[in-house]
């Protein structure tokens, strides 16, 4: 396959030789604009460029002026201006207009930057920051390029993308840093690793994220998950009236994580509310990365008397973070209690050998045992009418159990309308709260604002039915992940239907991430782990030995033929 990024860095160092650093242009003698540094969080960078790699043309014939007013009639007043040429359409011309006609704005040079002949034309036409790509500088140039803009006064947004960005980068632990949802080798785009990379981070750095985000219900997974900058471009670039609802989505949502309770340690797990605290120099010991979190060996930070230190890189998933991070209990090795969020969870545990396995329509705590003494990673419990409903109580009854919980419902516009599927809504939200549930899964049709706003963690189920309905589906770009389930007239969910090889075969194509629901069984898992590399499998009936209750072979088998068929696959 090949690499893109380093398409696009060939291209621009052949341009160099024969156009130079300036693209042509007569650069100023000295910087004539005021420098204006990144604002406090949280930070709503938004994206000038005409096309690129992975989408194509996006808005040729824009005019960077009218887009950048949009912007800034949406509150916006940091802004990414694209100046490569040939994959994305920019030119430094569209940097130097820009910063010329919004003196007062942010504006963050975006490119591939190579020498540092580029940090100084960058400060010359107007740009107040410059993007710094670390997996296409060697430590030595990066390290170069990064102390020449901090000496000229820029702020620098740093990107990484793997661990070995975040080591390269960490001897100067930058301020700032970026985290792209992007692979620029594929260009194909993961909402979840940005969670993954963030706990690699343990300098006190404020984290932008990058790419992907498309929708409000983006905006609040990325505030609600504590990043302190959110970089957005194709979507607003296309239709720049969504900027006033994504914005206030994500900074409603990233407040909401500042105001979120935190846990102590201690047996008694005291809570509280407290907002971040300005930076501070303390250093940061023990061992803090979601692993950790996650086995209950980090130490436990109180965000009442925490510096921004403390609270920078991984510690922002210690709190108990509502929609993109809710409240999976855990016991440390003390006996104390951490709180890790939902999303951070999978997005740890998406590396293993194996897909993760949801074992839903548990209906007893004797067959939730059994399901995690198999391996399940997480448990769906059935709140909509069926032979697996099951009442708050069980939830209870579980809570000690090591494992992701998630409530099974059916909202609709109807009941929502007649106030059932909102009286449900404020059921689950407490249940959340009180560390019962840690997500939701979602069937039927439903207005999003109304689990976004009251901050749950939630993923929607769709049963498209051929090729056409899957990539409607994905242009929608459900986010951070939804579930795939068999297509069967008049059901929402529990089809014991397959879905269809098309519906797969789109998916593969576009690299969307595999959830996957619908005829699962021990006798058939083991060909589509093989065939289709599924991220998660959902199996319910499949594994029943009548409804409601779990057959303990047809689980146990289930688990060992899915071990079986990574062996194969390699995973």
């Amino acid at each position: 396959m090949r690499n893109i990024r380093d398409s696009i860095v060939a291209a621009r160092r052949q341009r160099l030789q024969t156009r130079g650093h300036a693209q042509g242009l007569t650069l100023p003698e000295a910087r004539l604009l005021s420098l204006v540094p990144f604002s406090s969080p949280p930070l709503l960078i938004c994206e000038i460029k005409r096309r690129s790699p992975s989408r194509g043309n996006i808005a040729l014939d824009m005019d960077p002026l009218q887009r950048v007013k949009a912007y800034y009639e949406g509150g916006v007043r940091t802004f990414s201006v694209l100046t490569e040429e040939e994959y994305f359409g920019g030119s430094l011309s569209d940097l130097w207009a820009v910063k010329s006609a919004y003196p007062e704005a942010t504006v963050l040079r975006k490119d591939f930057l190579l020498d540092v002949e580029d940090i100084e034309v960058s400060y010359r036409l107007g740009a107040d920051a410059v993007l710094l790509i670390a997996s296409i500088l060697e430590q030595e140039k990066l390290e170069e390029l990064y102390r020449q803009a901090k000496r000229l006064g820029l702020s620098v947004l740093v990107e990484v993308h793997t661990r070995e960005d975040v080591e390269k980068v960490r001897p100067l632990c930058p301020e700032w840093v970026g985290i792209n949802a992007r692979n620029l080798e594929t260009f194909r785009t993961d909402l979840l690793h940005p969670l993954r990379v963030r706990s690699w981070i343990d300098w006190d750095a404020r984290v932008v994220f990058e790419s992907g985000v498309h929708t409000p219900e983006d905006g609040c997974f990325v505030g609600s998950a504590g990043f302190e900058g959110l970089l957005v471009g194709e979507a607003v670039v296309r239709d720049p009236a969504r900027v006033p609802k994504l914005r206030a989505a994500y900074v409603e949502a990233y407040e909401r994580y500042c105001r979120a309770p935190y846990v102590r340690g201690g047996s008694s797990g005291v809570t509280g509310t407290a907002s971040i605290p300005e930076r501070g120099p303390a250093p940061v010991t023990g061992d803090k990365s979601a692993a950790a979190v996650i086995r209950g060996t980090a130490p436990i930070i109180d965000r009442g008397t925490a510096t921004r230190q403390e609270q920078g890189g991984a510690n922002h998933i210690l709190s108990d973070i509502p929609f993109a991070a809710s409240t999976a209990l855990h016991k440390g090795k003390s006996g104390s209690v951490n709180r890790s969020p939902f999303w951070v969870r999978l997005a740890e545990a998406v590396e293993r050998k194996r897909p993760l396995v949801k074992v839903c329509g548990i209906t007893n705590r004797e067959d939730a045992r059994l399901a995690v003494e198999a391996g399940a990673d997480l448990l769906g419990f059935v709140f909509a009418p069926s032979p697996r409903q099951v009442s708050p109580a069980l939830l209870q009854e579980v809570r000690d159990l090591d494992v992701l919980r998630v409530g099974v419902v059916v909202l609709s516009e109807e009941g929502i309308k007649e106030r059932n599927s909102l009286s449900r809504v404020e059921e689950l939200k407490r249940w959340i709260q009180e560390g019962c549930l840690d997500a939701i899964q979602v069937h039927g049709t439903y207005d999003r604002d109304l689990l976004q706003k009251r901050g749950l963690p939630f993923y929607s189920v769709w049963n498209p039915a051929s090729r056409k309905d899957v990539e409607a589906l994905l242009e929608a770009m459900p986010s951070p992940r939804f579930l795939l389930d068999g297509s069967k007239e008049g059901k929402l969910g529990g089809t014991g239907v397959r879905v269809a090889d098309e519906v797969l075969e789109v998916c593969r194509e576009r690299g969307v991430p595999l959830w996957l629901a619908g005829g699962l069984r021990p006798e058939s898992i083991r060909e589509i782990v093989e065939t289709w590399n599924p991220e998660l499998v959902d199996v319910s009936s499949g594994l029943e030995a009548y409804p409601g209750k779990k057959d303990p072979e047809k689980v146990r088998r289930f688990f060992k033929e899915i071990q079986d068929a990574c062996t194969v696959v390699g995973r």
